[in-house]
């Protein structure tokens, strides 16, 4: 059971079995992940409540810390905790009992028989709340005597305190800047997360639905830093996007998020019209109405980035490039509504000054691909013996950059782009898809020979896909010339890279192909409250 301070004991003995559970409750809707059923020691917050609504989370001894809620973020945020109380936080049968007959931390009958008084804090907008005081929290001390009672950072529980008074990614001594990043379990959503945890001191709110795509495997190490959080929601909910930024009160929005596959989006394009234009249109409007009450200096800092992709512009004849000028001309519903998507995302800027950046990339490649992508099915077809199909005549032209330049490309543009402009991102490699599928089969040769033959046999020709646009390339200039940038890594060494990177995770890849990777993601659907 749960007392009005806030610690969960048990129903037979009562003695303390943790003192957070709503801390933990918090830190589970911050990142549904398995490994944070424990609740920390040492930090005891108190559920406040009147009139039976949930009203904010306060830290006892910290009273002027609150998180600003609007009337119906509160009522999402009660129904999310009661949920996930019952269902993630070990409550068990008596605890769920009590949480559904309403009596867990009430505003009355609270059963340390403590009477309960209205506290008024000058710096809280939820004025008259009522509260358990607690005269050990009151003075500032943890149960553990270590010190103050402030929320230990390098804790995951704490970091994530979803209702809590200041950024779930920072404590009061922390001028960390938040960086919230869609789509952070993709194949270049990772990549970036896996550089900014590894190479700056930034926090990252990681916001994945975990789609077929979207995998947390591929973060690596820093899936589990304590500086970064995922957050399994769709983006196109415009109450838990508000919520998600009243909680982490971000510095900037990379937005990255999309449905992405040529292929899937002529077969069903209503998914990906969902995504990356309702999705897009969610993530401005809540972004816009976040920036428009920051103060001054926080308001000039903000950006959003629009990342993109070459697609939009349709397709080129033998000569030429892409310009950040180019007219749109999108061929498949994959483009066409990734296009959508950067005409709102500009007009939200021209038209209510929001800080908008969008950059277009050309073809991704490097680890961790999905491998329905052109250079990983080559390699898993390759390596076992299957054919490896290639559209049409195979002379179609890609411009190919390698996922971590482009991850630092992101990050330049971030810190020194000029907002309302538009940025090539390109790997100045143009090549042949016959002619990267041959490479590819070279360096299988070398590495993993097939005794029954150079695997060059398989290649077989299909009929080419509707729509298919015949060339990219990308004219990268304004990037090179205006902020400095340079992809520093050669097509030849990154693609042999990338061999040798899928060689060695044959595991990763078996998961992947047989889908034994998203157990874990429906396991979590089916246990995350609706917000």
């Amino acid at each position: 059971m749960v007392s009005a301070s806030g610690t969960l004991r048990s129903r037979a003995s009562g003695t303390p079995e943790t003192s957070d559970p709503v801390g933990a409750v918090a830190g589970l809707i911050a990142s549904p992940s398995l490994r944070w059923t424990a609740c920390p020691l040492g930090t005891r917050p108190g559920i406040v409540r009147a009139r039976g609504h949930v009203l904010g989370l306060e830290h006892q001894g910290h009273p002027e810390r609150h998180l600003r809620l609007e009337r119906s973020t509160r009522r999402e945020v009660c129904r999310a905790q009661r949920r996930i109380a019952i269902r993630r936080c070990g409550l068990g049968v008596d605890g769920a009992r009590e949480c559904r007959e309403g009596r867990i931390a009430r505003g009355r009958g609270a059963r340390d028989g403590r009477r309960r008084r209205r506290v008024r804090s000058p710096e809280c907008p939820l004025q008259g709340h009522l509260r358990t005081p607690d005269p050990q929290h009151e003075q500032g001390q943890r149960d553990d005597g270590v010190g103050p009672c402030a929320i230990p950072f390098h804790h995951p529980a704490s970091q994530c305190n979803f209702f809590g008074m200041h950024s779930p990614l920072s404590s009061a001594s922390d001028a960390r800047p938040t960086l919230l990043v869609t789509g952070g379990a993709g194949f270049i959503g990772s990549a970036l997360v896996r550089q900014l945890i590894a190479e700056t001191d930034v926090n990252v709110l990681n916001v994945d639905v975990l789609t077929y795509a979207g995998n947390l495997e591929s973060l690596g190490a820093a899936r589990h830093d304590p500086r970064h959080v995922h957050v399994r929601q769709d983006i196109a909910d415009a109450a838990a996007m508000r919520a998600l930024f009243a909680a982490h009160r971000p510095s900037a929005v990379l937005h990255l998020a999309a449905e992405s596959h040529v292929d899937r989006s002529i077969d069903g394009p209503a998914g990906f019209v969902q995504t990356n234009v309702v999705g897009t249109f969610t993530l401005l409007q809540t972004a816009l109405e976040y920036w428009s009450q920051l103060d001054a200096a926080a308001a000039a800092r903000f950006r959003f980035v629009q990342v993109s992709t070459d697609e939009v512009y349709g397709s080129l004849g033998p000569e030429g490039a892409f310009s950040e000028d180019t007219r749109y001309d999108p061929s498949s519903p994959y483009s066409a509504t990734k296009a959508a998507a950067d005409h709102l995302a500009r007009a939200w800027h021209r038209t209510y000054g929001l800080p908008v950046l969008v950059t277009n990339c050309s073809n991704n490649f490097g680890p961790y691909q999905f491998p329905e992508k052109l250079i990983p099915t080559v390699i898993t077809r390759a390596l076992a013996a299957a054919p490896i199909p290639v559209y049409g005549d195979g002379a179609n032209v890609r411009d190919w950059l390698y996922v971590d330049d482009h991850a630092r490309a992101l990050r330049l543009v971030l810190a020194r782009g000029e907002p309302g402009r538009t940025y090539n991102i390109g790997g100045g490699c143009e090549q042949q898809n016959i002619a990267v599928v041959r490479r590819i089969c070279a360096l299988l040769d070398a590495r993993r020979p097939d005794p029954a033959g150079s695997h060059e046999r398989l290649i077989t020709f299909v009929r080419d896909r509707p729509g298919h646009d015949r060339r990219y390339a990308i004219d990268d200039r304004r990037i090179r010339n205006e902020l400095g940038w340079d992809g520093e890594t050669d097509f030849d060494t990154a693609l042999a890279a990338t061999v040798d990177w899928y060689l060695a995770n044959e595991a990763w890849v078996q998961r992947v192909v047989s889908g034994e990777y998203q157990r874990e993601a429906l396991w979590l659907e089916a246990a995350r409250p609706a917000l």
